[in-house]
């Protein structure tokens, strides 16, 4: 049964006020904001109340920064060991058809920057525990739109925290994305529902706030609690607290449960779902007495955009990104998830560093009120020197004349700080280490100039695996995401059929198998024949020209001449002809793989994969590869090699594209340097 936009917009409240209600969600992103203030450093460390505390007492607390190395390491690893998104071919599925989605999800990717987005991602999930990937088809760009690839974090991002599955598309109910909006963007948005936006911007919402009074609010109490919203009273940032005329909406992603069949014919072998509700019900009825089809009850899915300001719909989309296409857009990253509950990179080294801020500050605390211990002196009554020794007592090289202070002076001996304090503050820093699997070695700081070369890489391996599960963690994400990417290609095709060719022309798919395939079409069914190449004329047999009559004689001649000078044009035209017919062959090899490609609209045949993320899995791999070239080079295609090593991406695309240009120089037929004539 089709919903109403009342009933839409009912489950939509719904799913805003229990976003908003969950403590568990609240309690994580005080986390985040605890590990942001960690992470930036200087006073962030210190809450108000502590800081003024210490100042209070002639002390400047102290900030030692042991997250953001740690997080920078870590980021670095990731940056240096970044891995692609590609499709790899099932059992049975094309090689060929994998390849060509690899090419348009590299390109889809390419354009949106992504590189840049998944560092931030990766880095700004690792800070907060949490962060996300978000898809987007911009329209404006091309008939079809096109792929933005967005990062959010969970500020941004409100998510059903009763699936604790890290796929959200296993069972989440909603994802929520909080975005500030512009009255007069609203309004553009929304063509004709001037006075709709008009009510809603000063109504009463959920909330038991207006919008346009909730931006002042902020602007005064500056993120305090605003009539009982604990989601919407997070610190917002001073830009947008500059900016009066912004709106807060929800875009709320959620899927509709309908009752559908799946109708399996035990004949043909077909599966086919039926979701229209009336085809439903008939063939429940008449599906019990068949002996041929097998009925199977499914609930069916069907993602909508629905984008909420207050209590007012301002739209619902079902399946925006094109039919059957259900997954959600929005993509999870946590460095470790355990049923649920999110950490970060951070979790283990926040009290510690804490712990050391405050014991190193303390410790600080204590010289200063030893280097100035005080003095004993003979009498008080001078009160100038006395002042004069109170401020400057504790300075080098100080000159005292006794004789202002009664005749005697002497320095009070300090106490001596205790060894303890010493045997803490190394102990901290180690214990940093061992708890983020993050040393010296791998922050790149020097180590123990006894250690040998072997030994620190060895140590920055093993940092490397005690690491492994967050970047294990970030692979999954991408897994996910390169396959919704895929998805939403096939269903939405927002690459036209031009645009792949062109990223096909860029890439190496067209080698000489294919080429090969392609010349067999072309000579077969367009010319018959393959192009020929110039020879030399046949010499003539003296003896025939002996026997002939003059006439005869004159005819051959003439006839020779008028070959040879053919001959002669041909060899002339012979490049351009062998460049336009090349061409002709590699124009039908894109066609033979974009036919191939569009033929296939499902993902029984493709698998979205990442290269493998562990340095010593790759290393493994690459040294089996590499025996393998030794030993069978000639029948393993060099890219595949290529793709292997641990070179930058752009430079093993610079190497293939140079061996596929060696490849279609080799194909290209060579012409004869001259033509002989009898």
């Amino acid at each position: 049964m089709k919903l109403t936009d009342a009933q839409i917009q009912k489950q939509c409240v719904t799913f805003i006020d229990d976003a908003q209600q969950h403590t568990s969600m609240r309690d994580q992103r005080d986390r985040a904001e605890r590990y942001q203030d960690f992470f930036r450093g200087g006073t962030h460390q210190w809450t108000q109340e502590e800081y003024d505390t210490y100042k209070s007492r002639g002390v400047e607390p102290i900030t030692i920064n042991r997250c953001k190395p740690i997080v920078k390491s870590l980021l670095g690893m990731y940056l240096q060991s970044r891995q692609e998104v590609r499709v790899q071919p099932r059992r049975g599925g094309s090689s060929t058809t994998a390849q060509v989605h690899t090419e348009v999800l590299k390109h889809a990717q390419d354009v949106s920057y992504a590189d840049y987005v998944y560092a931030q991602a990766f880095m700004r999930g690792g800070i907060d525990t949490e962060s996300y990937l978000k898809l987007e088809i911009d329209r404006s760009m091309n008939v079809n739109g096109q792929p933005v690839i967005k990062p959010r974090s969970i500020f941004d991002i409100q998510v059903d925290r009763n699936a604790v599955e890290y796929d959200l598309n296993e069972s989440a109910k909603y994802i929520i994305d909080r975005q500030w909006m512009d009255r007069d963007e609203l309004k553009a948005l929304y063509p004709g529902r001037d006075d709709e936006l008009a009510k809603a911007f000063d109504s009463v919402d959920s909330l038991e706030s207006k919008p346009s009074e909730r931006m002042a609010k902020w602007m005064v109490q500056e993120g305090e609690t605003v009539s009982g919203d604990d989601d919407e009273s997070e610190q917002i940032p001073d830009i947008e607290l500059m900016r009066k005329y912004r709106y807060l909406t929800h875009e709320c992603w959620w899927k509709a449960v309908t009752p559908a069949l799946i109708v399996g014919d035990t004949q043909t072998g077909k599966v086919a779902l039926v979701t229209e509700e009336k085809q439903v019900l008939k063939l429940h009825r008449k599906g019990k007495k068949s002996v041929r089809f097998v009925l199977t009850p499914y609930a069916n899915k069907v993602l909508h955009k629905t984008v909420m300001m207050g209590n007012l719909m301002l739209e619902d989309k079902p399946e925006p990104f094109g039919k059957g296409m259900n997954d959600y857009p929005i993509v999870r990253f946590s460095p470790l998830w355990d049923e649920g509950y999110a950490s970060g990179f951070l979790d283990d080294a926040i009290s510690l560093n804490r712990e050391e801020n405050i014991h190193r500050t303390q410790t600080i605390r204590i010289l200063n009120q030893t280097a100035n211990s005080g003095w004993v002196v003979g009498s008080d009554a001078n009160k100038p020197y006395i002042r004069i020794l109170k401020n400057f007592g504790s300075v080098p090289g100080i000159v005292l004349p006794k004789d202002k202070f009664g005749n005697f002076i002497d320095k009070i001996t300090p106490n001596q700080l205790p060894v303890g304090h010493f045997t803490m503050g190394n102990q901290f820093e180690q214990d940093i280490k061992r708890t983020s699997g993050v040393d010296d070695a791998t922050q790149g700081y020097t180590t123990n100039q006894s250690e040998s070369g072997r030994a620190i890489n060895l140590k920055m391996q093993s940092n490397r695996q005690a690491s492994e599960i967050f970047f294990d963690n970030w692979y999954h994400t991408l897994e996910i995401f390169g396959t919704l990417l895929l998805k939403v290609n096939m269903a939405s095709n927002f690459y036209t059929d031009d645009e792949i060719k062109a990223i096909v022309e860029e890439s190496s798919l067209i080698d000489m198998r294919l080429m090969a395939k392609a010349k067999a079409v072309v000579t077969g069914k367009l010319y018959g024949a393959d192009l020929p190449q110039p020879q030399p004329l046949p010499p003539i047999n003296p003896q025939v020209l002996q026997m002939a009559d003059p006439m005869t004689k004159m005819k051959i001649m003439q006839q020779m001449q008028a070959g040879v000078k053919g001959a002669q044009e041909y060899m002339k035209a012979y490049p351009q002809l062998a460049q336009t017919f090349e061409g002709a062959i590699r124009e039908q090899a894109k066609e033979m793989l974009l036919a191939e490609l569009r033929q296939d609209k499902g993902l029984y045949g493709v698998k979205v994969t990442v290269s493998p993320s562990a340095p010593t899995e790759r290393l493994a791999q690459f040294m089996q590869m590499d025996a393998l070239m030794t030993k069978y080079g000639a029948l393993i295609p060099p890219d595949i090699f290529i793709d292997m090593t641990e070179l930058p991406e752009a430079k093993k695309e610079e190497i293939k594209a140079r061996l596929a240009q060696q490849q279609q120089a080799q194909m290209r037929p060579q012409p004869q340097q001259g033509v002989k004539a009898a």
